[in-house]
């Protein structure tokens, strides 16, 4: 169900300059944290780029979005569907969206002011890109950025080994990619309730070579209400992603899947024994990565053993090892 009729934030006469820039949907899924969802819609009103329309979708959201929306009525697209998760809100984003390019930006980050003209801009001037990605920053509840910068570094060109390790884009709103192009891809797969755009990158790595700018493009906010903090779930899915993908990995590529799969047992390991969740959890998942060639045998005996020793009697090795290092001697 459509609240508004489409509109693009700023309009275009006809035979007027703007109707040479391709249009450029942004898709903003909502679920519940209406307190950001203003910010959001901000930041794409704000962009130096003119020809954009902006459809929100209503994932089944308890908390009605309309107060929010009905402030820009004029200047966007309110879709309700059942919910569903993220996924199934983007792909109904995507099936009402007039755009040549995409854009989702989730219902808590926002947009740098010239994220789009800077992302729109390296696709039209770029000859074989049909996806772009851009940097991120992190920010907190007030918008305020915190001493966290996007960790993966990569270059434009064939991404698709790299991704198979680890989501280099993170925040998805990092990225535009061209709409027949992700129509072509099959759009988000929603059997993914978590991870479902790392399924999505995959599959257009695997496709098409990733165009790369330097200029931060987004801002993705740190807050209690994030689904990304369920650590154990991502587990999961993460783990269900990589599976889906070695079924029709590129040839040559299979081994690889076998070591990114052992690389989050490995790392789900650490987590869970640095947080003092479950020792013997812990112990099983470094096995596991042992099997998958994704830990040596030296480096699982040292996390083996250390995963004995009490914790008390371990911290206070630490804060020992801690001091020694502070007037250098360790």
């Amino acid at each position: 169900m459509t609240d508004a009729s489409h509109m693009s934030n700023r309009p275009e006469q006809p035979g007027s300059p703007l109707t040479a820039l391709p249009r450029v949907t942004v898709v903003i899924p909502v679920y519940n944290r209406l307190q950001f969802l203003a910010d959001a819609i901000e930041s794409v009103l704000s962009q130096s780029y003119p020809a954009i329309e902006i459809i929100v979708v209503d994932d089944g959201s308890p908390l009605d979005p309309a107060p929010v929306t009905a402030c820009y009525a004029s200047a966007l697209q309110l879709v309700r569907k059942p919910n569903g998760g993220l996924a199934s809100a983007r792909n109904a984003g995507i099936a009402h969206a007039t755009g040549e390019y995409l854009l989702f930006l989730d219902d808590d980050d926002f947009l740098e002011p010239r994220a789009i003209e800077h992302l729109a801009g390296a696709l039209q001037t770029s000859q074989g890109f049909e996806w772009v990605a851009g940097k991120y920053v992190y920010v907190d509840e007030r918008g305020e950025r915190l001493p966290r910068n996007h960790s993966c570094r990569y270059s434009s060109g064939d991404v698709y080994e790299r991704m198979i390790f680890n989501n280099l884009i993170g925040a998805p709103s990092a990225v535009m990619i061209r709409t027949d192009a992700i129509r072509e891809l099959g759009l988000f797969d929603e059997v993914f309730l978590l991870s479902e755009d790392w399924d999505l990158w995959l599959a257009a790595a695997k496709r098409f070579p990733l165009l790369v700018i330097d200029d931060v493009v987004t801002h993705y906010r740190v807050h209690g209400q994030q689904i990304s903090t369920q650590w154990a779930r991502h587990l999961d899915y993460h783990l269900r992603v990589l599976r889906k993908h070695k079924a029709v990995a590129r040839p040559g590529t299979e081994r690889l899947f076998d070591l990114g799969i052992g690389k989050l047992h490995r790392d789900y390991g650490d987590a869970m024994y640095c947080k003092g969740l479950d020792a013997r959890g812990a112990r099983s998942h470094w096995r596991m990565a042992a099997r998958l060639g994704a830990l040596d045998q030296a480096h699982l005996r040292w996390r083996l053993g250390k995963s004995y020793v009490p914790a008390p009697v371990l911290n206070r090795l630490r804060s020992v090892a801690d001091r020694l290092r502070a007037v250098g001697v360790a």
